[in-house]
């Protein structure tokens, strides 16, 4: 019998997540399979199946990671059977969107002369790794 499976409960999108699986005995046969399939059901109601590797040193213990690419309620169950699929327990995990500057890597620099003017501080732009250092070679700290 599985013991249900484990994956943080609020994930991110992007982000990877691990998911474990655990039989409940140790010395139950199911234990010594190669892999394990959990069948992960997307929020648009489509599905993947992910393999389930054994955890070293962890009698019993199965996982795997994969990255959800979207936002909203997955599901994951593990199961066997191959084609005939059969679900022996399951985990219902939510994903958020990424932050803003998770998503778009492009730079604003209007947002960094914005974050400047109230902070006190000083917005310079450059182009290169070359440039900012030279950049910053003009600052000083006043005390």
């Amino acid at each position: 019998m599985l013991d249900g499976m484990m994956a943080r409960p609020l994930a991110t999108s992007g982000v990877p997540v691990r998911i474990s699986a655990a039989f409940r005995a140790a010395d139950d046969p199911l234990t010594r399979v190669g892999s394990l399939p959990v069948r992960i059901e997307y929020p648009d109601g489509d599905e993947q199946t992910l393999v389930l590797d054994p955890t070293p040193g962890r009698d019993g213990e199965f996982s795997g990671t994969f990255t959800p690419e979207t936002a909203g309620s997955w599901f994951a169950r593990v199961g066997t059977g191959g084609e005939e699929f059969i679900a022996a327990a399951g985990h219902k995990f939510d994903v958020r969107a990424a932050e803003r500057e998770l998503r778009d890597r492009t730079t604003d620099p209007s947002f960094a002369t914005i974050m400047a003017a109230r902070t006190g501080g000083k917005s310079l732009t450059v182009k290169t790794a070359d440039q900012a250092a030279e950049a910053f070679s003009m600052l000083r700290v006043d005390h």
